[in-house]
C-alpha cells in the first residue's frame, strides 16, 4: 500500500535522525498496512520496512524481537528470490 510505503519511510528517516521512539511508532504502522495487503505475496516494501525494524529494534536494545524479526524477514526474501533483500536481512541480523 502507498500508505505502508511512505509511513516505512517517515519511520526510516526517524530512525536514521535518531527519534527512535517516533521512528518505532510509524515502522510498526508501516509493518502492520503492509503484511496486511501483501499477506500472500510480501512485498520488497514490506521486506525493507522488516528489516529497518530489525535495525530499529537493535538500536533500542530489544534484541529477541530483533533475531525473530530478522530471520523472518531473510526467510521471506530468500522464498521470493529477492537477493538484495535477503543480503539487507543477513546483514541486519550480524
Amino acid at each position: 500500500s502507498l500508505r505502508g510505503s511512505v509511513l516505512w519511510g517517515e519511520g526510516r528517516l526517524n530512525a536514521k535522525t535518531g527519534s527512535l521512539a517516533e521512528a518505532s511508532a510509524l515502522l510498526q504502522e508501516a509493518d502492520e498496512l503492509l503484511r496486511r495487503v501483501d499477506a500472500e505475496c510480501p512485498s520488497t516494501d514490506y521486506l525493507r520496512c522488516m528489516v529497518e525494524r530489525v535495525h530499529l529494534l537493535c538500536d533500542l536494545g530489544v534484541l529477541d524481537e530483533a533475531l525473530c524479526e530478522g530471520k523472518l524477514a531473510l526467510a521471506l526474501a530468500q522464498s521470493r528470490g529477492l537477493k538484495k533483500e535477503a543480503a539487507a536481512a543477513g546483514a541486519a541480523l550480524g
